[in-house]
């Protein structure tokens, strides 16, 4: 297991809130330490390098036994399928907070957000499409669960998918600016959001 934690505040405050992580098991590597902010993709270990590789994700209110299990049966020691890495992030705090000025940011309140993740070569990326999605089907299994904008891969960030990232009225009036300044669908190499009308 490889927890990652990230804390804007001063050293001693951020000393005091890893040391229950510390002591709670046999450390193989402690790299916690204080860095710029510019360097913070450091946290992540090849942070910034490009990969190839097919992820998805779920959000989820809690993390249950349930999840857990979900979680060790489809990515843990033995498991039929192949998802490299499964990334646990929890949520909440300033994320969660009413934003002091209104924005499209939907689905604020979830608890945690779960990323599969599958290395492939570019040529396999088509035919890996669904790696993963053993994984988060399990974990928020209608087609509507919500998602976060933040957390839509490429494989997620489809047409019938995008919608769920925001609430009906964010989604209808971020349609109606698109009609408004980008009626032919210019950028749409993204998120795609198309335009009302």
């Amino acid at each position: 297991m490889h927890v990652r934690v990230s804390c804007v505040t001063q050293a001693a405050q951020g000393a005091r809130l890893v040391a229950p992580l510390r002591d709670a098991a046999p450390l193989l590597a402690d790299t916690v330490t204080e860095i710029p902010y510019a360097d913070c993709l450091g946290i992540v270990p090849g942070g910034g390098e490009p990969w190839a590789a097919v992820e998805h994700f779920a959000l989820l209110d809690d993390l249950t036994p349930r999840a857990v299990e979900a979680v060790l049966d489809t990515a843990g020691p033995g498991a039929a399928t192949r998802i490299d890495i499964v990334d646990i992030r929890h949520l909440g705090g300033a994320l969660a907070a009413p934003p002091a000025a209104p924005n499209a940011v939907g689905n604020r309140d979830a608890g945690f957000a779960v990323l599969t993740l599958t290395f492939t070569t570019p040529g396999e990326a088509a035919r890996s499409a669904a790696s993963g999605t053993e994984l988060t089907e399990r974990l928020a299994p209608r087609p509507g669960d919500r998602r976060h904008p933040a957390f839509l891969s490429h494989a997620d960030a489809v047409e019938e998918r995008t919608p769920t990232a925001y609430s009906p009225e964010t989604y209808r009036r971020l349609r109606a600016v698109k009609a408004r300044y980008d009626p032919d669908n210019v950028f749409r190499f993204n998120h795609n959001i198309p335009a009302a009308g």
